[in-house]
């Protein structure tokens, strides 16, 4: 959970500055066994932040929308399928560019952690499901309710989150860093909770994305 923290924090430019997490990023994909999210990761994150809730919202792509609309339940299976999950939201962005230094960089990581750890295919399979449905988890809750008007929400549950669910707010200013989002987590009134999202997705039929209300 700490290199996903990494990951995050280094995409917002919040541990050393935009240009040395870029590295620290990238060396942190790679400790996760995911050096392929190293180019993109980032970029699409920062274009998540610009553009939430409306047109260009790469975690709310046409795909997703029309899948959500069509069958709620094969869109949470298609959230929950590995790495092919994601590919609507790169082809969704035309002006992505990969960063290939960045990418080298994290295949050489993570071919090293491969080798040290000992790492199976199975355990490494075992290790992407899991990370895949806790941030299945996420999106159900984060920018989805029953509430119009809203950025996102803010929920609690999340385990070692450090502070992720404190998500209006990280919306609001994602320049504040991950430590004092997670101290004020603990002193806000949660709108939802992270284990709430799948039931509230499949059974009730008020729960849409923020984007959508309007529809």
């Amino acid at each position: 959970m700490p290199a996903t923290l990494t990951v995050h924090e280094a995409a917002h430019g919040n541990l050393f500055g935009r240009r040395g997490d870029r590295w620290l990023g990238a060396i942190a994909c790679g400790v996760l066994l995911l050096p392929f999210a190293a180019a993109s990761y980032s970029q699409l994150h920062r274009r998540h932040h610009a553009c939430t809730n409306r047109n260009g919202d790469n975690n709310w792509t046409s795909l997703r929308r029309r899948l959500y609309q069509r069958s709620r339940l094969l869109y949470m299976l298609y959230e929950l399928i590995p790495v092919v999950n994601n590919l609507d939201r790169i082809t969704s962005t035309s002006n992505i560019s990969s960063d290939r230094s960045a990418a080298a960089l994290a295949w050489g990581v993570a071919a090293l952690v491969w080798w040290w750890s000992g790492t199976t295919i199975a355990w490494y399979a075992f290790v992407l499901v899991g990370l895949t449905a806790v941030n299945a988890l996420r999106l159900w809750v984060e920018h989805m309710g029953s509430t119009s008007g809203r950025v996102a929400n803010t929920y609690g549950g999340c385990p070692l989150g450090f502070g992720i669910g404190h998500h209006a707010l990280h919306h609001l200013h994602p320049g504040i860093p991950a430590p004092v989002l997670m101290v004020g987590l603990w002193l806000r009134q949660h709108d939802v909770t992270l284990w709430s999202g799948w039931w509230r997705l499949l059974f009730d039929r008020r729960w849409r994305h923020f984007s959508d209300m309007a529809d």
